[in-house]
């Protein structure tokens, strides 16, 4: 299911793009990526119904859902994380949600609750309270409550998101094909810099030409997508200064499309070329990366694996270092579980989602390298998610 809705998704692109006409940018949809990959009703409802068998386990009536992140996953809501909307999942695995008139989206419940947010294109200043309201008759009729919320007003609940935390790490097919999309938005704007990094290029250019083409190519508008788009260091947020030649410039970013994100990094040597000593530490990053792709496999802890790539690369010389994570999950949050850190107990599973992005940093190199790709594990094997060439 995941291939044909990743397969459906790019020959859509492909065909859009073809009948375009000359664009400010080469890679751009008329139609909304998220329409072509979005979650499904099927992938909702077995997510409510998994949750709703765990709420049977351990005593609770119900389970009220007011998180963006977890309406998203439960529901599949769409629209900016503060639009108003909360739900609510029985033991009986039936799903109800609020959500505000000013919202267009499509939702996936077994019932919808619309109610008024606003007036004369004014919103409501207790929305949240008016999306609650709109759920008080079964909230009333729940006697064991769980929620992802710290108190409802006159009811004690159980707290469940660190449950729900835990459902998350396992992907469904619908949640990989809307990575997948966000990914292909990311490299949209990898693609779209490329040929322009040059001295004088300013930090702040770099960065709006790559959210540019991300939007497009995504067909929706995004948020911020990363902090890290600094000439001649690790990272940090872009700068109205000039690209200098001989340095490196590391973009970290990511897109996000239907709010489930993807998160990538290339290094561009500003002068088109990069120095011998340069390029040896992007071979050894290089190598470093395949070494861990070869050791990821179900039941593996990412501390050991982090353990492996940081001895490699800090071994090689005295004057480099690598000093930051190895990588992170990613899905409805940018950055989730697992974290492959250092001493890190989580384990590599099946269906989890996530980055690996090792990097060397030293003065002789200018910025330093990092390179990060997505990956995804199915069938007990690690598939690379991210297809742009590491040096693009």
């Amino acid at each position: 299911m995941l291939r044909r809705l990743e397969r459906g998704a790019r020959r859509s692109w492909r065909r859009l793009s073809m009948s375009l006409p000359t664009s400010l940018y080469p890679e751009r949809n008329i139609v909304d990526l998220a329409a072509l990959a979005r979650l499904q009703d099927a992938g909702c409802r077995e997510r409510r119904t998994r949750l709703s068998n765990w709420l049977v386990e351990v005593g609770l009536d119900g389970a009220l859902i007011t998180r963006p992140q977890h309406l998203t996953y439960f529901f599949g809501l769409r629209g900016w994380r503060s639009s108003p909307a909360s739900g609510f999942v029985g033991r009986d695995g039936f799903g109800l949600i609020s959500v505000g008139n000013s919202m267009g989206s499509d939702v996936y419940a077994d019932e919808t609750v619309r109610f008024d947010d606003s007036m004369f294109a004014t919103t409501f200043e207790d929305r949240e309270r008016a999306g609650l309201a709109a759920l008080d008759i079964r909230l009333a009729k729940t006697k064991a409550l769980g929620a992802d919320c710290t108190d409802i007003a006159g009811q004690t609940i159980t707290p469940i998101s660190g449950h729900i935390s835990s459902m998350r790490r396992r992907k469904y097919p619908d949640e990989v094909a809307l990575i997948s999309a966000a990914i292909a938005a990311n490299e949209a704007g990898y693609r779209a810099i490329a040929p322009h990094i040059a001295p004088g290029l300013l930090e702040t250019e770099v960065f709006a030409l790559f959210q540019g083409a991300a939007i497009v190519a995504a067909g929706q508008t995004m948020g911020e997508l990363g902090n890290d788009f600094r000439g001649g260091q690790p990272g940090g947020r872009p700068r109205p200064v000039p690209l200098v030649e001989g340095d490196l410039l590391p973009v970290d970013a990511g897109a996000v499309v239907a709010n489930y994100f993807s998160d990538m990094c290339r290094t561009f040597a500003v002068s088109g070329t990069r120095a011998p000593v340069q390029e040896e530490a992007f071979g050894r990053v290089v190598h470093a990366l395949s070494i861990a792709e070869d050791m990821i496999r179900p039941g593996v802890r990412c501390g050991t694996v982090f353990q492996e790539v940081a001895s490699l690369l800090n071994s090689h010389r005295d004057d480099w270092r690598f000093d930051h994570h190895l990588g992170h999950g990613l899905g409805l949050d940018p950055v989730e579980r697992p974290f492959i850190n250092s001493g890190s107990n989580d384990i590599f599973e099946e269906g989890c989602t996530f980055t690996l992005e090792p990097g060397l940093y030293g003065d002789n190199l200018r910025g330093g390298i990092r390179l990060e790709q997505n990956y995804v594990i199915e069938n007990g094997a690690l598939r690379r998610l991210s297809n742009l060439p590491l040096d693009i």
